[in-house]
């Protein structure tokens, strides 16, 4: 999926169809982590500088799949 860096997904359709299918996964593979840890998570696990900005924040606290 197209997300550029300090942006937003270019398009929130492959953006929540990449989400369902790693949530999918998720339920087999391991265990998921709650919208209000996800940020923190990320930046200890993986990058601690994602997620640069406070509207991506907001992106990922509101996120609903479908």
């Amino acid at each position: 999926m197209r997300w550029p860096d300090f942006g937003l997904p270019a398009d929130p359709a492959d953006m929540a169809a990449a989400i369902h299918q790693a949530w999918t996964r998720a339920e087999t593979e391991r265990d998921g982590v709650p919208a209000d840890d996800a940020v923190a998570y990320v930046r200890e696990h993986y990058r601690p500088h994602a997620v640069e900005t406070t509207a991506q924040a907001d992106f990922v606290s509101r996120f609903q799949p479908s």
